[in-house]
């Protein structure tokens, strides 16, 4: 039974993945992301969002590219050497917590590698209006003179753990 059961369940968890077209997205000419379904795209003033509610309503998937050239004047070299001091890093867990209300709970921090960049991955709790939970996974880092925040909101915990593995995992940086 066991020899049947392994090949079912095998070719079921294939089947699934294949049913999901991934589409690749730019959001700089540096770095990319795949998203299962077409996210919505916004540009301006330096910065550009890619958003995805999962048609099921159990996720959403969110990618933004930050120019920090545009936005707060920083080039590159001095963006990178920031970057190399730990209080920058605090910075931008303190502004990114902060900026999600006051409802918002900080889980779990963690420095990460993406590809071959430094990263910050954050793990937030925040509560909605209906008193559910939603859990907010976040990657940040750096590429050249921009940031790009890389976030998977698990809707009340409802959001599949392979969707956000599968989105994060996506990220191509050249």
């Amino acid at each position: 039974m066991k020899h049947i059961l392994f090949p079912l369940l095998l070719l079921c968890t294939i089947s699934l993945h294949a049913q999901i077209n991934w589409q690749k997205k730019s959001l700089s000419e540096r770095v990319s992301i795949a998203f299962p379904e077409t996210p919505k795209e916004t540009v301006g003033n330096g910065m550009k969002s890619l958003i995805l509610k999962l048609s099921d309503s159990t996720a959403n998937l969110i990618a933004v590219e930050n120019d920090l050239q545009v936005t707060m004047g920083l080039d590159e070299a001095t963006l990178e050497a920031t970057m190399e001091n730990e209080e920058t890093w605090e910075q931008a867990k303190i502004a990114f917590v902060s900026s999600m209300g006051a409802d918002a709970t900080l889980v779990q921090e963690e420095k990460i590698m993406v590809k071959d960049r430094k990263a910050l991955k954050l793990v937030i709790n925040r509560k909605t209006d209906k008193n559910a939970i939603n859990v907010l996974t976040v990657l940040i880092f750096t590429k050249g003179a921009k940031s790009y925040n890389i976030i998977f909101n698990s809707r009340a915990g409802k959001g599949d753990e392979k969707v956000k593995e599968a989105f994060f995992n996506s990220i191509e940086i050249s």
